[in-house]
């Protein structure tokens, strides 16, 4: 009887420990990282009491604010990885040689994204006359297409991905287009899948980041200047030099941005070494060039290392071609608020960067936008 009675204060005890914790946050634990949004309470009505609507919105309350669910959520997702290598993530797996992975980059590369193949070719067509137009008032407009960890890591999928590939890529699609209209691009995945083997230390991508190592930011962004230089009239840029790469102990949160949001109880185990750059910036030119960027996330690479800050007079990062950031300026701007003529008449140099997942809206309306501007 009295090891019962044990028994039922250590249960009940169990029971109100997590109510404890709800009403007096004696151990505040951490939040959820990622795609995690905490229900709001709901508030007492007549209509929504009579409409079960309350009860509904408040047990999902409860249930997304109950005491001690962040550390079960995490322990939960812990003893999953340990044991099954399965990961609570979205659209994170874990791939060969404990390496982190996205099955999207993957799908992407493999042509299991559609998109009909009209809408490259009439973009290209737009692209390339827009380019012909705004040579002719010495501007330089151009793609880059950023690498792909699915098709560099292709090989290390996890086993039960099916890496068949089933149709045409995106990429494939977007590259035959911009051949075929002559239209002015850099290809980074052309570029680091032929040094794949060359450099181990100039690896596009860290086992654990979905965005290209942040040791590639110098050299990358040179390569940028090179290439503006060899096709417009721009052709004295500054230089970056005397690239070098050093070890680290501590990784770069860029290059491990894909454990951010597995929500473990311990850190993840990183099995390979990391490298940072060290270089310097010869500034060649008196020109005053401005820099407009039209790019996804991949932009915040060069934006980490502040190299259009090193190399531009001014410059606008027009994320997603929506969120404008402006050199030397602390706001934000929505870009529907600009007027892009205007921002485009004060710009000399204008590129629009997108990886593979995201060739299917190139430029993000910018083309179509900025082809109106000039051909009503």
């Amino acid at each position: 009887m009295f090891f019962k009675k044990i028994a039922f204060g250590v249960s009940l005890l169990l029971l109100l420990l997590p109510l404890v914790e709800t009403e007096l946050k004696i151990f505040n634990s951490a939040g959820l990282k990622g795609a995690f949004f905490p229900k709001a309470k709901p508030v007492l009505n007549d209509s929504d009491w009579f409409s079960g609507d309350y009860q509904k919105k408040a047990e999902e309350y409860l249930t997304d604010t109950v005491g001690f669910r962040n550390v079960l959520v995490r322990l939960n997702n812990q003893i999953d990885y340990s044991l099954y290598e399965k990961l609570h993530a979205y659209d994170i797996v874990v791939g060969k040689e404990n390496s982190l992975q996205a099955t999207t980059h993957f799908d992407a590369y493999l042509g299991k994204l559609r998109i009909p193949h009209v809408a490259f070719d009439t973009m290209s067509y737009k692209l390339s006359r827009l380019q012909d137009t705004l040579k002719k008032l010495n501007k330089f407009l151009f793609f880059i297409i950023a690498p792909s960890k699915g098709s560099y890591d292709i090989e290390r999928a996890p086993y039960w991905y099916n890496a068949k590939k089933e149709g045409r890529s995106f990429y494939e699609e977007i590259t035959e287009n911009f051949d075929k209209r002559n239209v002015d691009y850099l290809d980074f995945n052309t570029i680091f899948l032929s040094g794949k083997k060359s450099s181990n230390k100039r690896k596009a991508y860290t086992d654990y980041g979905i965005h290209w190592a942040s040791h590639n930011g110098a050299w990358a962004f040179d390569t940028i200047l090179r290439y503006i230089e060899s096709r417009s009239v721009y052709t004295d840029l500054p230089k970056i030099e005397n690239i070098s790469y050093v070890e680290i102990d501590t990784a770069l949160q860029m290059d491990v941005d894909l454990t951010s949001s597995l929500n473990l109880m311990f850190p993840y185990k990183f099995s390979h070494k990391f490298y940072d750059c060290r270089f310097d910036v010869r500034k060649t030119s008196e020109n005053k060039v401005n820099l407009m960027i039209i790019s996804d996330s991949y932009y915040g690479l060069f934006n980490s290392f502040g190299m259009a800050d090193h190399t531009f007079d001014t410059y606008s990062y027009w994320y997603y071609f929506k969120t404008v950031y402006k050199k030397n300026d602390p706001n934000s701007y929505q870009s529907n608020a600009l007027d892009l003529k205007s921002e485009i008449d004060k710009t000399n140099v204008i590129f629009i960067l997108a990886t593979f997942t995201n060739l299917d809206m190139p430029g993000w309306g910018f083309i179509d936008k900025a082809y109106s501007l000039y051909f009503p």
